[in-house]
């Protein structure tokens, strides 16, 4: 099966499989083993630029208790008093500027870019302080071996939408190597239930580095019921040290178009709605994004989450 055909299937699949999961990120709650998918496009909210397409698929477990990874990951004490759980996510991000039908590079605007990663994670939930840890390692590469041109052109064909010209200016290719810690705390209810919560997160890598803070808010229904049901909401600031999808690479400095350190936004807001239901094993979700401009003369951006998941 050549690429493009490929492609076009594992798009159909994944909005198919639409009708019956939900997805999982940093500070949730996880079931004892999951498989999630989640597909964002700014195509949902009538936009195509920027942050414009991303996939992730994720596997979650309490198993690989003695994975050796699990020893360069920070952990909380106590350990026997919480649960554990470890997962396994690819990911794949797609980035445009706002005009593709211009070939060459557009100087004030947000470069091609795309990556491609695996990141291996280990989150604890200490139901007794209501709080959260979650730390994780990340490799990848960004460049032409993620393959975001392709991916982008045959969806574009899928959806008889515009293609884009100016894929040959993308960034640089670079292997990628990135640490990841999440803190979460419930200030009000209880962590696996309604609550609000704080939460920050650190990002070490040539990928992205950045420090981030923000408030969230979770609703949901009595654990037991047959339909479950659940809102969340979360602000939060970030702020940027290095952004390889605007900035290129930290070692292969190539790329025929990047921002300077002085043109990027150091702080971006990052507002996030969503909802989700479920019966039984199968939940589905969808989350609406919204944050600031990230470089000079930039916009604010938008997107939409379709959000999936089978527990088992």
């Amino acid at each position: 099966m050549n690429p493009s055909r490929w492609l076009r299937w594992l798009f159909n699949v994944g909005i198919a499989w639409s009708i019956g999961f939900t997805t999982t990120t940093f500070g949730q709650s996880l079931p004892q083993q999951s498989i999630d998918f989640q597909y964002d496009n700014d195509l949902f909210t009538q936009t195509d630029q920027y942050y414009t397409q991303g996939i992730r698929w994720q596997y979650t477990s309490s198993q690989l208790k003695r994975f050796f990874l699990n020893r360069m990951l920070l952990k909380l004490p106590n350990q026997s008093q919480m649960g554990n759980t470890r997962t396994i996510k690819l990911q794949h991000a797609v980035f445009t500027p706002t005009n593709l039908g211009v070939a060459l590079p557009l100087r004030n605007d947000r470069p091609y870019a795309g990556y491609l990663t695996l990141a291996y994670a280990q989150q604890q939930i200490d139901t007794l302080h209501q709080q959260i840890l979650m730390s994780g390692i990340q490799i990848g590469s960004i460049g032409r071996p993620a393959f975001a041109e392709g991916m982008q052109k045959t969806i574009h064909d899928v959806v008889n939408s515009e293609q884009p010209q100016g894929w040959d200016n993308q960034i640089a290719p670079e292997a990628l190597l990135g640490y990841q810690l999440y803190y979460q705390k419930a200030i009000l209810g209880k962590i696996q239930r309604s609550h609000l919560h704080l939460f920050g997160q650190i990002n070490l890598g040539n990928l992205l580095t950045s420090a981030l803070v923000g408030v969230g808010f979770q609703l949901k229904n009595r654990p037991k019921a047959r339909l479950r049901w659940q809102l969340s909401g979360s602000t939060q600031i970030q702020w940027i040290g290095h952004n390889a999808t605007l900035q290129g690479g930290l070692f292969n400095r190539s790329s025929p178009h990047t921002f300077t350190p002085q043109q990027i936004k150091r702080g971006v807001v990052h507002h996030q709605l969503g909802g989700m239901i479920g019966i039984g094993q199968y939940q589905v979700g969808y989350a609406y994004h919204l944050i600031s401009p990230e470089f000079v003369d930039g916009d604010n951006h938008r997107w939409g989450s379709l959000k999936m998941r089978v527990e088992f």
